[in-house]
C-alpha cells in the first residue's frame, strides 16, 4: 500500500470525460441526470493543489445603490377621474345592495312587494357591482402604488394632486420590468437643482413609450412643469450588505449565479468537500460582484471552479490509499 496525491492529468482525464458524459447522456433518465448533477467532489488538498483549485475568504462589503430614472409628470385630472368613479360605483353598488334587501324583507313579509321587484333589484345589485368592479380594476391598472394607500392617506393624497400643491410623477427604469426593493427616496433634477420627493410605491401606469418598471413619487408643485414634462430622477435605495467575490469563482446556469464553498470532509482533516452555493448578484464591482448568500467567513473557490463543475459530473471522491501491483 503506498500514500500519493491525484495526478492532476487524471483530474484532467476526469474532467474530459464529464464534458463528454454531459454531451452525450440522450440514454440516461432524469433521475440519473439530478444524481450526477448533484453529487458533490471531495478531494484531499494535495489533491485540490494539483488541479489547481484555490480557496479564499471572500470581503465582507457594503454598497448604496443608487439608479437613474426618467421622470414624466402625471396628469392628475385622470387620477381625480379614476377614483371619483370609483366612489360613485361603491356607493350605488352599496344603495342597490339596501334596496335589494328592503324588497326581500317586504317579500317574505308578504308585505308591498312583489317576486318581480325583488328580481329587478337583484339585476340592480348585479350591474351595480360590475360597475364597482370595473372602476376599482381601473384605479388598481392605472394607480396600483394609490390604491395600496390607507383609504385616509389615499383621500390627502388625492387632495393635494387636485388643489395642485403636489404633482405626480412617474419614475421610469428604462431597460427594467422588475423591481425588487422598493427606493428609500427620490430626487428630481430641476435645472441642475435637486428636488426631494416622497415615494409612493411601484406603480404601473406607463406611456405608449416607456413601457418598463416604475415608481411613483410625490413632489410639492415645481413652477413650469405640467402633465407631460419629463426629467431626470435619482432613486436610492438602502444600502445593501454582501461580500464581493471574483469573476473567476462564479458559475452561470437555469439555477442562476453559484459559487463553490469549501467545507471539511466528514472523518477526515485531509479532505475537504466542494459544495454548489445559489448566490444573488447585487452589484458589479471591479473583477467581481457583491453577492449575497456567502459570508466572509466561508471558502469560497476563487480559482478551479469550472474544474470543480466537471468533477462534480463524475462523482470524484478521493481515495488515500491505492494498492501496488
Amino acid at each position: 500500500m503506498s500514500r500519493r496525491a491525484f495526478p492532476s492529468g487524471l483530474i484532467l482525464l476526469l474532467a474530459c470525460s464529464a464534458i463528454l458524459a454531459r454531451a452525450q447522456n440522450d440514454d440516461e433518465t432524469p433521475k440519473e441526470r439530478a444524481t450526477a448533477a448533484g453529487s458533490v467532489p471531495t478531494l484531499t488538498a494535495r489533491q485540490r493543489d494539483s488541479a489547481g483549485i484555490a480557496v479564499a475568504h471572500p470581503q465582507a462589503a457594503q454598497v448604496s445603490q443608487h439608479w437613474d430614472a426618467l421622470g414624466q409628470v402625471l396628469d392628475v385630472s385622470s387620477l381625480v377621474a379614476d377614483f371619483g368613479q370609483l366612489e360613485a360605483a361603491a356607493a350605488s353598488e352599496r344603495a342597490a345592495h339596501a334596496e335589494l334587501e328592503r324588497l326581500q324583507g317586504l317579500y317574505k313579509a308578504d308585505a308591498a312587494s312583489s317576486l318581480k321587484m325583488v328580481q329587478a333589484a337583484q339585476a340592480e345589485q348585479v350591474r351595480a357591482r360590475t360597475q364597482y368592479e370595473l372602476a376599482s380594476s381601473t384605479c388598481v391598472s392605472h394607480w396600483g402604488a394609490v390604491t395600496r394607500l390607507p383609504p385616509d392617506q389615499r383621500r390627502q393624497l388625492i387632495d393635494r394632486a387636485a388643489d395642485g400643491q403636489h404633482l405626480l410623477v412617474r419614475a421610469s427604469l428604462l431597460g427594467r420590468q422588475s423591481i425588487g426593493a422598493l427606493p428609500q427616496s427620490a430626487e428630481l433634477q430641476v435645472d441642475g437643482i435637486q428636488v426631494p420627493a416622497q415615494v409612493i410605491g411601484v406603480t404601473t401606469q406607463a406611456s405608449a413609450d416607456l413601457q418598463s418598471a416604475g415608481v411613483l413619487l410625490e413632489v410639492s408643485s415645481i413652477p413650469g412643469l405640467g402633465p407631460g414634462a419629463r426629467i431626470p430622477v435619482t432613486l436610492m435605495m438602502a444600502p445593501s450588505n454582501g461580500v464581493v467575490v471574483p469573476d473567476s469563482a462564479l458559475l452561470y446556469g437555469v439555477r442562476g449565479a453559484r459559487v463553490f464553498k469549501q467545507a471539511p470532509s466528514t472523518g477526515s482533516k485531509d479532505r475537504w468537500r466542494y459544495v454548489e452555493m445559489p448566490v444573488q448578484l447585487l452589484e458589479r464591482q471591479t473583477g467581481g460582484w457583491l453577492v449575497q448568500g456567502v459570508s466572509s467567513s466561508d471558502l469560497i473557490v476563487v480559482r478551479g471552479a469550472g474544474a470543480l463543475w466537471s468533477l462534480q459530473a463524475v462523482n470524484v471522491t478521493s481515495s488515500d490509499e491505492d494498492e501496488d501491483d
